[in-house]
């Protein structure tokens, strides 16, 4: 269980900080052809 756990919260950062760089990553884009 402890271990099960663990992967949940695991996978919870990795969506987070995949939902982070899609977020990220066209304002990025967006910025360096402004320039």
């Amino acid at each position: 269980m402890l271990k099960k756990g663990m992967f949940n919260k695991l996978l919870l950062v990795l969506v987070i900080i995949s939902f982070a760089v899609c977020i990220q990553v066209p304002v990025v884009a967006q910025e360096k052809t402004l320039q």
